[in-house]
């Protein structure tokens, strides 16, 4: 089968979770599967027409909409993959400006009618989009763990005896909404003299005039030069606050993954479904979250437990080879 990928050149990070990245891993796991990546910005109606299935991502917008469309023209099978609901993208997001317009709303739900199966991160995402496509052809693919390329780090059993916790949030713009929920929390964690906060993602300063306690680190490089980033890091514990709405509701916990990759324990709020996993600390507010991190602080007896709780549901829940199973289930059922 020769599977065509139209990339994400905006969103590095999808392509590493949604499409570049698992399905290069497919290859190893799927016979006679060949891949070519498709720049939509250079893409020619040749290279649609040398594939036999596209595959596009978040498809929004007309330029999106006449590629899929004349690709379906072809005789060729479509493949849509989602992981955010753009639907309901926030106010306070900088893409809302783009994905509110109702011209772009309606390009994605028209993208549906050429579909031969969708893709979808979340179960809240499926529900949502079948108003719109055949459920039966939803498939929930989470995202997951590739642990070729970011295995479990070694987690040193004296780590809680460093005197210094280190607490991590990373993010961008876009979740400045979703910090400010836990607002006084942050200047209270940041202010203990037992504690090292570091924000990674946005600019140092905003980051600075928010909470002038905090480290900030901007950033704009690659996104294996994140993973080795946190990884250093070694911190004991990261936070990342949601609002809870729709488009939260709607997004894959890849924080908590990628903290418990790093042998860091996370917290997020216990109303946002997806980050209701073993390994991950809920909180129910500022009150809650601060009362949480003073008994931790003093004293962390299930540290390790939740740790190894957390890891243990990653290699068996969210291992890459293992997921893609259902990848392999779409294209042999396409």
């Amino acid at each position: 089968m020769r599977l065509g990928i139209v990339t994400n050149l905006t969103s590095p990070t999808t392509d590493y979770y949604r499409s570049v990245n698992p399905f290069m891993r497919l290859r190893s796991q799927m016979v006679n599967l060949t891949i070519t990546y498709l720049n939509p910005e250079t893409v020619k109606w040749y290279d649609f027409y040398d594939v036999d299935v596209i595959l596009f991502q978040r498809p929004n917008g007309d330029g999106m909409l006449s590629m899929i469309a004349e690709a379906k023209k072809m005789g060729k099978k479509i493949i849509l993959d989602h992981d955010d609901l753009l639907h309901e993208v926030n106010a306070a997001n900088p893409a809302s400006a783009h994905f509110g317009k109702t011209q772009v709303k309606e390009s994605v739900e028209k993208a549906f009618k050429y579909a031969d199966y969708i893709i979808v991160s979340t179960p809240y995402l499926k529900e949502f989009y079948k108003q719109f496509f055949d459920e039966s052809k939803i498939m929930i693919i989470p995202n997951a763990i590739d642990f070729h390329v970011t295995p479990l780090c070694p987690v040193s059993p004296d780590k809680l005896e460093a005197k210094i916790k280190r607490v991590l949030w990373r993010g961008s713009m876009t979740h400045i909404e979703d910090l400010k929920t836990v607002d006084t929390f942050w200047h209270y964690v940041s202010s203990r003299k037992d504690t090292e906060v570091a924000f990674i993602g946005i600019p140092e300063w905003l980051g600075k005039t928010l909470y002038p306690n905090v480290k900030v680190i901007p950033w704009n490089n690659s996104l294996f030069q994140y993973f080795e980033l946190i990884k250093n890091s070694a911190a004991h514990y990261a936070v990342f606050p949601l609002t809870n709405d729709n488009f939260n509701q709607s997004k894959s916990n890849n924080f908590a993954m990628e903290m418990l990759v790093t042998g860091c324990v996370p917290y997020a709020p216990k109303e946002i479904t997806e980050f209701n996993v073993p390994g991950v600390r809920l909180y129910e507010g500022n009150d809650d979250l601060s009362g949480q991190f003073k008994e931790a602080l003093e004293k962390d007896g299930n540290y390790f437990n939740h740790l190894q709780a957390g890891r243990k549901w990653l290699l068996t829940e969210r291992n890459l080879l293992t997921v893609n199973n259902k990848r392999k289930q779409v294209l042999k059922g396409i």
